[in-house]
């Protein structure tokens, strides 16, 4: 007797659990279709010209982070430091 009430126990902690969880998709569904309504066009041009800036501002910023003077990776083949040092300087901009 003692397993059929722990079986029955898990049972409807099993129940509770999936009940739970269905209402929070629910919930999580309606919170996605409230955000979704449909705004007017004079709404949507603003929201437009904001992500071309940030696209733009990604753009620039990867720019930015381009590497100054030319490659130097060739210049490591040399196999003293001396002759490394000297291929290196002349590509090295400040």
């Amino acid at each position: 007797m003692l397993k059929i009430t722990l079986l029955e126990e898990y049972i409807m902690k099993t129940k509770a659990g999936l009940m739970t969880l269905s209402l929070l998709c629910a919930a999580g569904v309606a919170m996605a279709q409230e955000n979704r309504q449909p705004e007017a066009h004079s709404a949507s041009e603003p929201v437009a010209a904001q992500e071309q800036l940030q696209v733009q501002e990604r753009v620039e910023a990867r720019k930015a982070v381009r590497r100054q003077g030319a490659d130097m990776r060739r210049c490591l083949e040399l196999k003293d430091s001396r002759a490394i040092i000297r291929c290196a300087e002349p590509g090295r901009k400040p």
